[in-house]
């Protein structure tokens, strides 16, 4: 069956992140360990070449007719994706992704991309032959759009443990900047989510909030579910330090409920934009 409304309201902790989602794939090459999709969608989620869904642009630029026809367009921030990476290893090297960039370009739908693979937004496989444009150049042009990338940790060999497919972390960081520099239009943002160790978050943030060339936003979470027992983590003294450091660096950044929750002394101290959620997304008005 081809998907229906592809674009649709996320529901649980998922809505703190976007007031919608579009996935675009249903398999996953990462592996990552913690994983929270592949619990939901079983155990062959992972697999090396995901496909694309079927019939996922039809659909999405239907949706999207229909919706400008009836006068009610999308404008509230859609994010690819919460299944999958948009940028991942594919069967198609992500030329659904491209596709899909255009059509939300096109109704000026404001979009999020969240990809462990922003490498591949500057130059991705076809386009080493001159097979067809960058999609950084698809991103270049959007009026409303924020690409980011997610960090657990900073140690290599931590991150081939937690996330063996996945690029390295500095690479992942070093594109994002790369996008930061050469897109003005473009919102970066880094996922620090979940905790894996608490040595690990701290030093990333800490780095990145020293850098004064740093201008992306943070969006801090916590590990959820039975991994959680696994990996103890004094979320009070991570979040104290967090908030001390990125405010030091004078970034801006988001705190997640689960993690406020967990850390409820020092969450005491966060302003209003700091615990607002909708407040860090990518929107646009309507006249």
């Amino acid at each position: 069956m081809p998907p229906v409304n592809p674009i649709y309201v996320p529901k649980g902790r998922a809505r703190e992140y976007s007031p919608y989602a579009l996935n675009l794939y249903l398999n996953c090459a990462h592996r990552c360990f913690y994983c929270y999709a592949q619990k939901l969608m079983g155990v062959s989620f992972f697999c090396d070449r995901p496909k694309p869904r079927w019939r996922i642009i039809e659909e999405l630029t239907k949706q999207l007719e229909n919706l400008d026809r009836a006068g009610t367009p999308i404008t509230e921030q859609v994010m690819l994706s919460f299944i999958g990476d948009v940028y991942g290893p594919s069967e198609d090297n992500n030329r659904v992704t491209s596709e899909a960039l255009k059509v939300l370009d096109r109704y000026d739908v404001p979009t999020a991309i969240l990809t462990k693979n922003p490498d591949r937004i500057i130059c991705d496989i076809d386009n080493i032959f001159g097979k067809g444009p960058y999609d950084i150049d698809i991103i270049r042009r959007m009026k409303h759009i924020a690409v980011g990338t997610t960090l657990t940790v900073w140690n290599e060999d931590l991150a081939k443990k937690f996330e063996p497919n996945a690029p390295s972390p500095d690479l992942r960081e070093g594109c994002l900047r790369q996008i930061q520099d050469e897109c003005p239009n473009v919102r970066t943002f880094i996922s620090i989510e979940p905790i894996l160790d608490q040595i690990e978050a701290t030093y990333i943030i800490r780095k990145l909030s020293d850098d004064p060339h740093c201008n992306h936003t943070f969006k801090l979470g916590k590990l959820n579910g039975p991994l959680e027992r696994s990996f103890p983590i004094d979320y009070e003294l991570y979040l104290t330090r967090a908030i001390h450091n990125l405010r030091r660096g004078n970034k801006k950044f988001y705190v997640k409920v689960d993690l406020a929750k967990a850390a409820p002394h020092i969450s005491k101290e966060l302003t209003a934009d700091e615990r607002n959620a909708d407040l860090h997304t990518v929107k646009r008005t309507v006249i």
